[in-house]
């Protein structure tokens, strides 16, 4: 060990050093972590955004072989069936936290309109566990052209 000037040793000053920065590293890495995993499911909810458009896409008013222009202009795709294919695909940790929603901008859901899926996402950061139940809604919505 190391003796100053006096003679005194410098013992427990790396027990110090350790308690005044590990706190700090500490929750720079979980916020790192946590940082990271937020990216993540906000990337996860816009690619079942695009995935739900695609569905809807490809199921408008000619995948249901509708004639009746009243049949046609009432129909749109089940948002539980869009939201049943975006999950298949998902790899977050709470899926039922899903809110999926479906727009028809051009008024109807036939070939060459466009249609609009909207996902919500309830997320609950890592860390919100400690902290208590704190919520994050992430969203994204896609729009896509009708071909069937």
């Amino acid at each position: 060990m190391r003796q100053n000037v006096r003679g005194r040793r410098f013992r427990g000053q790396n027990m110090v050093e350790f308690a005044l920065i590990s706190p700090i590293f500490f929750f720079m890495f979980f916020a790192v972590l946590e940082g990271g995993w937020l990216l993540y499911n906000q990337n996860e909810i816009t690619n079942a955004a695009r995935d739900g458009t695609r569905y809807a896409a490809v199921h408008g008013t000619e995948s249901q072989d509708l004639s009746d222009a009243a049949d046609i202009a009432a129909y749109t795709v089940d948002a539980a069936d869009v939201k049943a294919a975006i999950v298949k695909r998902l790899s977050i940790s709470n899926p039922d936290n899903i809110q999926v929603t479906i727009d028809k901008p051009d008024g109807d859901m036939a070939p060459g309109h466009h249609v609009k899926v909207s996902v919500t996402y309830r997320y609950t950061p890592l860390i919100g566990y400690v902290l208590g139940n704190k919520t994050i809604n992430l969203s994204s919505s896609s729009t896509s052209v009708v071909f069937y």
